[in-house]
């Protein structure tokens, strides 16, 4: 079966809401996010040649939204990245779902951002490794102690909940 290649734009397109998400994950604000995804897509047709298959179009994408991130981080002075605030949020329709959205948050960026590839994006290992720039023992490092973190978190509030109701009678 052979591959059908769509237009460079209807490939960014389907993608939009995914980068959108990761761009404003990276950020932690609106505006950057939406200037980053601009930024992302103005590259992606500069270097359109470079995706002449949608196969791992994805990948690329992701990719060099990460890359595109990382070099604006660089060239920032420190106090600018002091200064913004994080205006970021989770929608949730429980609270166990928002409090899971803010413990991936608190997570140090690294870990943060393999979460947010494999979990939330669904990439494979090996892709968020190649969008990361890591290796796959790295990323799954990094994902280990992303999972301890959050069970920990969650260890933690359940014994809390327990304790809670131990105290004022609930408990079976």
């Amino acid at each position: 079966m052979e591959h059908q290649t769509l237009p460079l734009n209807a490939m960014i397109e389907r993608e939009l809401d995914a980068i959108w998400r990761f761009a404003l994950r990276l950020t932690e604000n609106a505006e950057n996010a939406r200037m980053l995804v601009s930024k992302t897509c103005t590259r992606a047709n500069e270097q359109q040649c470079q995706y002449a298959s949608s196969q791992r179009f994805r990948l690329a994408l992701f990719g060099l939204q990460y890359r595109i991130w990382c070099d604006e981080l660089r060239s920032r002075p420190l106090q600018m990245l002091t200064e913004i605030e994080p205006d970021i949020t989770y929608p949730s329709d429980s609270s166990s779902g928002r409090d899971l959205c803010n413990v991936i948050n608190q997570l140090p960026e690294a870990q943060r951002l393999v979460v947010l590839l494999v979990c939330v994006e669904e990439f494979s290992y090996s892709e968020a490794a190649d969008i990361l720039n890591v290796s796959i023992s790295t990323l799954m490092s990094r994902l280990v102690r992303a999972r301890v973190s959050i069970g920990l978190y969650w260890q933690e509030t359940r014994e809390s909940v327990e304790r809670t109701q131990a105290n004022v009678g609930w408990a079976k």
